[in-house]
């Protein structure tokens, strides 16, 4: 069995949240179920973040995270180019 990957979800406040944030991670959580694993982004295991943004401003404040990749999600489409990505990155690892 392949070790998950361990990324560090942050969601922003959702002030203008112009599509269903939890909806769109839960659908990536679904597909890269047997390749990821969202945690804590304060986690030290938490190998990069990923910041899911409600908008195109991605006004969540990364300050803590940058010493770590970070990978930025604002929007559906973004969401299913980052599952793609990460399914070609990870699978090859296999």
């Amino acid at each position: 069995m392949t070790k998950k990957k361990k990324i560090g979800l942050k969601y922003c406040g959702g002030c203008r949240a112009q599509y269903n944030r939890v909806a769109v991670v839960k659908q990536a959580q679904q597909t890269l179920k047997d390749l990821v694993e969202f945690i804590s982004p304060e986690s030290e295991e938490a190998e990069c973040i990923l910041v899911v943004s409600g908008c195109k401003t991605a006004c969540a404040d990364i300050t803590p995270f940058a010493k770590r990749p970070i990978c930025f999600i604002a929007g559906e489409e973004d969401a299913q180019v980052w599952v793609e990505e990460m399914q070609q990155t990870l699978s090859e690892g296999t």
